[in-house]
């Protein structure tokens, strides 16, 4: 039997709740089931977990593989756009099983993240490379969610909650209002991987290679979220720099820098709206906050004008 870690157990209950514990107590059972299966070997627990659960080992069909065991719901769309991808540009999946949840994964080496590139250029110009390589259009949207929806489910939520968030209706009905404006332009929608930021990107060989990812129907330019809220997060970027980066991510991602800031704004109500119902890890939104009020007021200053419409 495998020890997890206490926290990753908590994070698991935290998040998913009956549904958690239910998996949390299935786990031992699914763990040697796959490793039966694949006929693993040197099996090791990853040492950063997240939400899911990670091995490292060897398959004597495949070689060094990743075993990744999910609680949540991706699976399909995760699988379906690994398909989709040229692996290039992306981990393979060998094997997957969507009843339990799991996946063989290509284990990339040497592995280390996109975290490891000291300088803010060359790892907006990676990202960017990856991002533009991986989107892509389908007529079977069925695999994959769309921003949209999971957007005006946060909507939703506001209006029948409406006291859970009174102290941060002006920003959150700013951005309601920016998503409006947003798909009023019928821009083109693809598939996006929807959290395309640093630890999502791989070393493997010379070359950068993206793992897990969403499947999330929307506007290209929601792509570049993820990125730049793990860049402030990690690297502790002050508000003041959050303009030079967008500026980098409009030149190499070849995206107009206004609605970059836009979508930024969006996603980030979306997140705050989440964290706030669900009272997880609701320590971020202050965080979340001072980074909208800096896009409003910025826009303001830019403008001219006296609101961001």
């Amino acid at each position: 039997m495998i020890t997890l870690p206490e926290k990753f157990k908590e994070s698991i209950i935290n998040r998913y709740h009956k549904d958690g514990i239910k998996w949390l107590n299935n786990i031992d059972r699914l763990i040697k089931k796959y490793i039966d299966q694949y006929k693993l070997k040197d099996i090791k627990l990853a040492n950063k977990l997240t939400i899911n659960l990670v091995f490292f080992a060897k398959s004597r069909e495949y070689g060094d593989v990743v075993l990744k065991i999910t609680p949540g719901t991706t699976l399909i769309s995760e699988v379906s756009a690994i398909k989709h991808y040229n692996s290039k540009y992306s981990v393979i999946c060998y094997d997957y099983d969507k009843e339990d949840k799991v996946m063989l994964l290509e284990l990339l080496s040497p592995g280390i993240s996109l975290f490891n590139l000291d300088n803010l250029e060359e790892r907006t110009k990676s990202f960017s490379n990856i991002a533009i390589n991986l989107m892509f259009d389908t007529e079977n949207k069925s695999d994959f969610k769309s921003f949209e929806k999971r957007f005006n489910d946060k909507i939703i939520c506001v209006e029948q909650n409406k006291e859970e968030f009174l102290d941060i209706i002006n920003i959150i009905n700013t951005g309601f209002q920016l998503y409006k404006e947003l798909k009023e332009k019928n821009l083109p929608k693809y598939v996006l991987h929807g959290d395309l930021q640093h630890r999502n990107i791989l070393k493997s060989g010379d070359k950068w290679k993206a793992i897990d990812p969403h499947g999330i129907i929307a506007e290209r330019v929601f792509e570049t979220a993820p990125f730049i809220l793990s860049e402030i997060k990690h690297y502790n970027t002050s508000i003041d720099e959050l303009d030079n980066m967008i500026l980098l991510i409009s030149k190499y991602f070849k995206e107009n820098k206004k609605l970059i800031e836009k979508a930024l704004y969006i996603t980030i109500i979306e997140k705050i709206i989440w964290h706030r119902h669900n009272k997880y890890d609701e320590k971020v939104i202050p965080t979340y906050i001072e980074i909208c009020n800096y896009l409003y007021w910025m826009q303001i200053l830019h403008s001219k004008k006296s609101n961001w419409m």
